[in-house]
């Protein structure tokens, strides 16, 4: 028997859900027993090991939910990963005994069917949980790692916890501000925990106005099934970074207006579980409508710029190796302001922000954004140890002082939006958002699809942005590069959840895109087979 109402449920049925890169993500209605198979699995990792689970589906639609893992305050490495997955899909009868000492930390988001989801993995599980309640997936993180705050205190109270983490990011932002003075920001909470997990930031920080929108009081009339369906919906990180627009404003208490008076507000949008962050700011006109405003984006391109730009600045003296991680999707212009103007060298990965975290941890200081707004700063553990020296120098003690701060800020487990939403407004301080904006011009790009028949035909290599198989492909993929000419790039990789293959193109202008995007189309017809229609 289904326990989801019909509303609930998905309209199509889909095959099992499978534990990937991001975890479990499914329709609700479709994971119970994925979930429950998952706390059995968890049972077989060494008992060693600190275990955390997150109940959230991030930014997507309301209906769905899922599960993201960690392990010691990290996302699972490959071994981990490996072995929850086999578990899963082959469960022991009867499953091992829970002999884990340690509980399991477990957190959830705002999400109608989470508290549901995490009693059932719960009773998969079959031993003692630690639970936090609503909280952020970079919350989780860091409070199921033993080390946080520090070894000592792994018992420390959910509202200890909490509270430390609060002025933990309050001390640290404030001792990085070169000249302190109050500023604004507005926050797009994407009616999930954002609101919960920032209010006491508001409350604590004193040099820094944070404006809430979109808290997920909503117009529901206060029901709780009524203010889930508003989540992610029309706002939030995602909406904002793809659509280009200002989000929806839900709170009924909510009098801003995106009129010309406010042209100069500087907003930024995260998303459902707050690990994702853009900034933005809006342009429209004197109509307060929102289908009337569009917006300047500062995306997670120019945030990995800003960032880098700024670790560079306030180092100069402890001549570190900093660098930055992007992926195939990062618009071609930041990748050479990055190499040209900054000077750092720029690693690509395959998309998913573990292979990105990974990749960082090469440098001495490493940063990495996805376009999406989901990022982190990394430092070495040579880094680390450089700040624990007592210096005589002046400059380098004042630069290790700062460097301190900013370890201190950043989430080292995973991409946290509220800890980059201060990093970036430190690292933009002096040369405000009108500078970042002037970094480079964004090369015209777009993403679409071509839906095949089995897309496993399609292999890439290790950064996904050029095609090993179907043999004589890729040469075809350059050629078109090369006619097209105007800055003309693109590749093409199979999707990790559709029956497609998704085109990446980028170019000066959009007639160098679409003409671009024609050419690739024709080239998967040939190689994956003729009469699959091109879709968007």
């Amino acid at each position: 028997m289904n326990p989801f109402p019909p509303k609930y449920q998905s309209r199509t049925s889909k095959a099992a859900p499978i534990y990937n890169a991001s975890g479990l993500r499914a329709n609700a209605s479709e994971l119970p027993l994925a979930v429950y198979n998952l706390g059995m699995a968890l049972r077989s990792l060494p008992r060693s090991k600190s275990l955390g689970v997150m109940i959230t589906a991030s930014h997507n639609d309301w209906r769905d939910n899922g599960v993201k893992v960690a392990v010691d305050g990290h996302i699972p490495n490959a071994l981990d990963e490996k072995k929850i997955v086999s578990l899963m899909l082959d469960v022991q009868d009867p499953p091992p005994p829970n002999t884990h000492k340690a509980p399991l930390t477990v957190g959830v988001d705002n999400r109608y069917s989470s508290l549901y989801l995490c009693r059932i993995l719960c009773l998969g599980w079959g031993g003692s949980t630690r639970f936090i309640g609503l909280c952020s997936t970079p919350q989780l993180h860091l409070f199921s790692s033993q080390s946080y705050p520090n070894h000592k205190t792994f018992n420390l109270s959910i509202s200890d916890l909490r509270s430390h983490w609060t002025n933990n990011l309050t001390l640290a932002y404030e001792s990085l501000l070169h000249t302190p003075k109050r500023q604004t920001l507005h926050v797009d909470c994407s009616n999930g925990v954002a609101s919960i997990v920032i209010e006491p930031l508001v409350r604590s920080l004193n040099y820094l106005t944070l404006v809430l929108h979109n808290t997920g009081g909503g117009t529901g009339g206060g029901k709780e099934a009524d203010c889930n369906t508003i989540l992610n919906e029309k706002c939030g990180s995602e909406y904002v970074q793809k659509s280009k627009k200002p989000p929806k404003l839900y709170d009924s208490s909510d009098t801003y207006k995106f009129r010309e008076d406010s042209n100069n507000d500087i907003w930024c949008s995260v998303d459902g579980d707050v690990d994702r962050i853009v900034f933005y700011k809006v342009i429209s006109t004197a109509s307060p409508l929102i289908d009337d405003a569009s917006i300047k984006l500062f995306d997670g391109d120019r945030l990995t710029c800003l960032v880098v730009k700024y670790l560079k600045r306030v180092t100069v003296n402890l001549s570190l190796n900093i660098g930055a991680v992007q992926t195939g999707y990062a618009n071609g212009a930041s990748t050479r302001y990055l190499e040209d103007v900054l000077k750092v060298r720029v690693l690509c990965t395959k998309t998913g922000v573990k292979h990105l975290h990974e990749a960082a941890s090469k440098f001495d200081v490493g940063v990495y954004f996805e376009a999406n707004g989901h990022g982190s700063v990394v430092f070495s553990p040579y880094v680390l140890k450089l700040l624990t020296f007592d210096y005589k120098d002046e400059r380098l003690k004042a630069e290790v002082k700062i460097l301190k701060n900013i370890v201190k800020l950043c989430n080292e487990y995973v991409g946290c939006a509220v800890a980059d939403m201060l990093l970036c407004l430190v690292a933009v301080d002096e040369i405000g958002w009108d500078g970042v904006e002037e970094f480079y011009a964004d090369l015209v790009s777009s993403t679409t699809k071509f839906f095949v028949a089995d897309k496993n035909l399609v292999e890439c290599n290790g950064d996904e942005t050029k095609v090993l198989q179907p043999k004589g492909m890729q040469e075809e993929l350059d050629e078109a590069m090369r006619e097209v000419g105007g800055g003309g790039r693109c590749f093409v990789r199979k999707s990790n959840t559709e029956d497609c293959v998704r085109i990446y193109a980028e170019g000066e202008d959009d007639k160098v895109v679409r003409l671009l995007e024609d050419k690739v189309r024709v080239i998967l017809g040939k190689f994956l087979g003729e009469g699959f229609k091109a879709k968007l």
